[in-house]
């Protein structure tokens, strides 16, 4: 089964469109009906991911790496994020992360709900 895309968001920077509309700045995470296998681009030293965990017990993320040109993998394995918390990740790299410009990320649950967030 191919994996779920997870759109990346923005902030709005140092000047955002003044005046900021209700929901403007708003971050958005998956729907809990979203399957556990996940990508989404990446974009060189700016994408971030949020992990909130909106179940009752921990859940865990993965997030795979890629051989660097170092022959090195640093794969995130089965972090696990408390109930009720989130946990962030990144700036990601391109080299050492990226599998034809995406980032895998796997959870333990659809109620490890992401957000991706491309800094500006």
């Amino acid at each position: 089964m191919p994996r779920t895309t997870i759109a990346a968001q923005s902030y709005a920077g140092a000047y955002p469109a003044l005046p900021i509309t209700p929901g403007a700045a708003d971050v958005i995470f998956t729907a809990t009906d979203d399957p556990t296998d996940r990508e989404t681009p990446l974009v060189d030293g700016k994408t971030v991911i949020h992990a909130y965990n909106s179940d009752s017990v921990a859940r865990t993320i993965t997030i795979g790496s890629q051989v660097d040109t170092y022959n090195r993998v640093g794969d995130i394995t089965a972090y696990s994020v408390a109930a009720g918390k989130t946990a962030h990740f990144g700036p990601f790299k391109t080299l050492g992360w990226a599998l034809a410009g995406k980032l895998n990320i796997d959870v333990s649950s659809p109620l490890l709900r992401l957000a991706v967030i491309t800094l500006p």
